[in-house]
């Protein structure tokens, strides 16, 4: 997550400050949206001229407009030997838009995505076509501006370490494990060896490659006018290879064998393992199992995880979008050690998980798909949601923005809006629908990638005394110009 640069050199600090509030923003609207009872949102899709899908969610008393820019540069899209460039494209387009409230400008980077939010009160929408049209573009990054992020993000590694937070850094070479044969990375190196002209070449290749972009609107805003204003402004852009989610043949182990059990170290001091399984593109119903699958697995899996966790051991089922737009499902864990013992029972604790909520656990199957079909119908019924909020005195363009944001995720992930994602889910109570994924998230269809820190370096031995083997003191440095004229001619 990013928060706007104000030049306060304790910058680092207030980022994750924000990260706190942000989700506490989203349980509030969680708890919030769980008294609401008003029908899904009317929305509406329009294509734009390049391939950008548009999502309009009107709300007409709105004091604003939120607009949502959902780029596929996620945390999984970084390459070998630029590991967290994603997340240094996030802040130098945060930067170009200038300083602002957290509420009104934030950038934000997710494993599959990257949520790109301006948001203000009043007639502002054109202003936030500016911010899209900057983030699109990209027109420059300066060199000082880079300097200066990178030092914001080579300060926080620390910060993230000690917050258990490195499952960020996991998924970024988790990415590029797939793009390219790696053996080591170094992600402090990386964002050191970042230049203004790769990085600008880094967005234009990555910003738009692999899934649709989804811009979301919600709030008051003129249809016409901001319309014609995205296609003049926007449409007119040309971007890289897109296509609907899902849409792409699967990543399968068949295909590249050696990178179906990798291992990698890293200039950090945790250690991870990543399970995924390839996901073949999917039809409606297809889709409503995977958002069952990620929803009860997630869960029984933090269950299962509390067992057996021991300080940094930690579990996440993160949403699987690959670099090039592939399908999985990703299973990521941090470890306290990567011991054959240790990642023996990771292996047969996952795999017992899933293969018991697809063949025999049918109460947390239902249990799953309820649960997800709660997490879409929350933002959905906005309207009950924002009148509640009002009465409650909650901050409603953060929850304008906060639907805009679920609603594009769900146009981009799902490759349609969460009024037929809660009817596809409603209608997929068939436990037949589970046979097909048996296979699909076997054991034999498992990928792994094992990260570790690299071993320490050995020092030197240092023998005192002037005896064999002994290491002679390096000599101090002489002035040449402290010297005679003859001596510092033959040096």
């Amino acid at each position: 997550m990013f928060k706007q640069p104000s030049g306060n050199p304790g910058r680092k600090i207030t980022r994750f400050a924000n990260a706190r509030w942000s989700a506490v923003s989203l349980v509030v609207l969680v708890w919030v949206a769980s008294t609401s009872t008003a029908g899904p949102a009317s929305t509406e899709t329009i294509r734009l001229a390049n391939g950008i899908d548009l999502l309009l969610i009107p709300i007409t008393d709105s004091p604003g407009a939120s607009m949502v820019l959902v780029s596929p540069m996620g945390l999984c899209s970084d390459t070998p030997g630029r590991s967290q460039w994603s997340h240094l494209t996030e802040r130098m387009l945060a930067a170009a838009t200038g300083v602002a409230p957290f509420d009104e400008i934030h950038l934000e980077t997710i494993s599959p995505a990257m949520l790109l939010k301006f948001s203000r009160d009043g007639d502002a929408w054109q202003e936030g076509v500016a911010a899209l049209t900057t983030w699109l573009a990209a027109p420059s990054f300066p060199q000082d501006v880079l300097d200066r992020e990178k030092e914001a993000i080579l300060d926080a590694v620390d910060v993230v370490v000690e917050q258990r937070g490195t499952f960020r850094y996991a998924l970024s070479v988790w990415g590029q494990s797939l793009t390219g044969p790696i053996n080591r990375v170094s992600i402090k190196g990386d964002v050191r060896g970042a230049h203004p002209d790769e990085l600008l070449e880094h967005h234009r290749r990555r910003f738009t490659t692999g899934t649709r972009p989804v811009i979301a609107v919600a709030g008051r805003f003129p249809r016409k006018e901001l319309i014609e204003a995205l296609e003049a402004k926007i449409g007119s852009l040309p971007i890289a290879d897109v296509s609907p989610a899902g849409s792409k043949p699967p990543l399968g182990p068949a295909a590249n064998p050696a990178k179906r059990n990798a291992r990698v170290t890293w200039d950090l001091p945790t250690n991870h393992v990543v399970f995924h399984w390839p996901l073949p593109p999917l039809d409606d119903v297809g889709k409503a199992m995977r958002a069952t699958i990620e929803s009860g697995v997630d869960h029984l899996m933090q269950q299962r995880g509390l067992d057996y966790r021991v300080k940094k051991t930690l579990v996440r089922v993160p949403v699987g979008v690959s670099a090039d737009g592939h399908a999985c499902l990703v299973v990521e864990m941090t470890l306290r050690d990567v011991k054959e013992a240790t990642l023996t029972r990771a292996r047969t604790d996952v795999q017992q998980v899933i293969d018991g909520f697809l063949v025999e656990d049918a109460h947390s199957r239902a249990a799953g798909r309820l649960r997800a079909i709660g997490i879409h119908d929350q933002y959905s019924n906005f309207a009950a949601l924002l009148a509640e909020a009002k009465r409650r005195g909650f901050p409603r363009r953060m929850l304008e923005a906060n639907v805009a944001v679920f609603h594009g995720l769900s146009l981009f992930v799902n490759g349609d809006g969460i009024a037929n994602q809660i009817a596809i889910l409603h209608g997929a109570d068939n436990l037949d629908h589970a046979e097909p994924w048996k296979k699909t998230l076997s054991a034999e269809n498992r990928w792994e990638l094992v990260i570790t820190p690299e071993p320490a370096k050995p020092k030197p031995a240092v023998k005192r005394g002037g005896g064999e083997g002994a290491t002679a003191k390096p000599a101090k440095p002489v002035d040449p110009s402290s010297q005679a004229p003859s001596q510092a001619k033959d040096g």
